[in-house]
C-alpha cells in the first residue's frame, strides 16, 4: 500500500504538469485577445458592461459573446452568440467552407456537417427552449477553443426568445495604448460587478492552472493520507508481532507457592482440547479419511504438469 501509494503521487505530479503545459500551449494559441472580461463563478452578466468597457478609453475592439443550448435539426448544439464582425476581428476562427454567419445564419463546426448531413446554404430549423428560428448555414470552422460547436447571430437568440445576457467579453487595446493602464480601467469599469473578472493571458492561464492545482492538492492530500495510514499499519503490525512473541515467549514464569503444583486444566479446557487430541489419534492410525479428500486434487495437478507417482519399491528394487 505504501508503494502504491507514492506511486500515484508520482504519476499524479507527471499529470499535472502535462495538463499545466497543455493549458499554456493552449492559452497562447487560442487567447488572442488582450483582455477576456468574465465571470469568476462561470454566471453570464448583463450586456450593459459591454456598452461601459467601449466607453474605456484606449479600447479598440470589443467582442461579447454569449454561450446558448439549442437544438439544430433536433441535435443538441452549444453555440456561441456575438457578432461575428467583432469575434473574427479578434479571434482566429479556422473556417474551412463558407464565411462567418451574418444575420439569419449559423455557423457550425466541421465534424457537424457530416452529423447533420448539411452544406453551406442549407436551411435549419433551430430549437430554443421557447421557440423555433429558420436559419441559414453560413459556414464551417475546424476545431477551435474560442468558441462552441456552432456561432449564431445574437438577433437569432432575440427572435429565440431567449434571455440576452453574455458570458465573456474579449477586448482588443490600441496600438498606442498602454496595456497596464487599460487594465485598471478596465477593472473601474467593471467595479460595480464583483463577480466580473478582467484577466490578460498570463491572469487566464494563471486562472486555468490554479483549478488543476486545486484538484491536485485534494488528491495529494488523499493520497497523503493513504501513505499515512500504511506506513501506521506496518508500525502497528510490527509492534503487536513483538509484543506478541515478548509475552509468549520471554514473558515471566508463572509462580507458585513452595510445594504448589501448577494447576490442571479446568473442564472447559479439557472440552477444548479432548477434540483435538482425539482427531490427532485417529489420523495417525487411519488417515485414508483425510487422503481421499486430497488425492484427486494431487493427481490432477500430476496429470497437469505431466508427472506420474511411482509405485512404491523396497530394498531390492521391486515394487511391492
Amino acid at each position: 500500500a505504501l508503494m502504491i501509494g507514492l506511486a500515484l503521487v508520482t504519476t499524479m505530479s507527471i499529470l499535472g504538469a502535462s495538463i499545466n503545459k497543455s493549458i499554456d500551449v493552449s492559452v497562447t494559441k487560442q487567447f488572442t485577445s488582450d483582455y477576456l472580461v468574465s465571470n469568476a463563478i462561470g454566471q453570464p452578466f448583463s450586456p450593459t458592461i459591454a456598452d461601459d468597457v467601449r466607453k474605456v478609453d484606449g479600447v479598440a475592439t470589443v467582442a461579447p459573446a454569449q454561450s446558448v443550448s439549442l437544438e439544430v435539426n433536433d441535435a443538441q448544439v452549444n453555440a456561441t452568440a456575438g457578432d461575428s464582425s467583432e469575434l473574427t476581428k479578434i479571434f482566429d476562427i479556422p473556417f474551412v467552407k463558407g464565411s462567418a454567419p451574418g444575420e439569419g445564419e449559423i455557423a457550425l463546426r466541421e465534424e457537424r456537417q457530416v452529423s447533420l448531413g448539411v452544406k453551406v446554404g442549407d436551411t435549419v430549423q433551430l430549437g430554443f427552449a421557447s421557440g423555433k428560428v429558420t436559419a441559414t448555414v453560413s459556414g464551417f470552422y475546424s476545431q477551435t477553443y474560442v468558441v462552441n460547436s456552432a456561432i449564431i447571430p445574437f438577433s437569432t437568440v432575440v427572435a429565440g426568445n431567449v434571455q440576452r445576457v453574455d458570458s465573456s467579453i474579449a477586448v482588443d487595446a490600441t496600438p498606442e495604448a498602454d496595456k497596464a493602464a487599460l487594465g485598471e480601467a478596465l477593472d473601474a469599469a467593471t467595479k460595480d460587478f464583483p463577480t466580473v473578472t478582467v484577466q490578460n493571458q498570463d491572469d487566464f492561464a494563471d486562472a486555468q492552472r490554479s483549478q488543476v492545482d486545486q484538484l491536485l492538492y485534494l488528491i495529494y492530500a488523499l493520497l497523503g493520507l493513504a501513505i499515512v495510514i500504511a506506513a501506521l499499519g506496518i508500525v502497528l503490525a510490527a509492534l503487536y508481532i513483538l509484543l506478541m512473541y515478548q509475552r509468549v515467549m520471554t514473558g515471566p514464569k508463572p509462580t507458585f507457592a513452595e510445594g504448589e503444583a501448577p494447576p490442571d486444566l479446568s473442564w472447559r479446557e479439557k472440552v477444548v482440547v479432548a477434540p483435538i487430541i482425539a482427531s490427532f489419534l485417529f489420523l495417525g492410525f487411519f488417515p485414508k479419511p483425510v487422503l481421499d479428500l486430497v488425492n484427486p486434487a494431487v493427481d490432477r495437478t500430476l496429470q497437469i504438469v505431466g508427472v506420474s507417482d511411482p509405485a512404491p519399491a523396497n530394498a531390492s528394487g521391486s515394487e511391492k
